[in-house]
């Protein structure tokens, strides 16, 4: 199984870095993110920031 992800925990900020942007699984996963928090913020974290076009 390969990953694709990684996670980094910083104080109180978890970042996670897509190993592929090539399928768009990162501006999927942060739309999402922000739908379900804007309506339900205790169900998942505040988004913070977002780099959608970084490498």
């Amino acid at each position: 199984m390969s990953q694709t992800h990684h996670l980094h925990v910083d104080g109180g900020r978890l970042i996670k870095r897509y190993v592929s942007w090539s399928r768009g699984e990162h501006r999927r996963e942060w739309a999402v993110l922000h739908r379900v928090h804007a309506r339900c913020p205790d169900l998942v974290p505040e988004p913070l920031e977002a780099d959608l076009d970084a490498l």
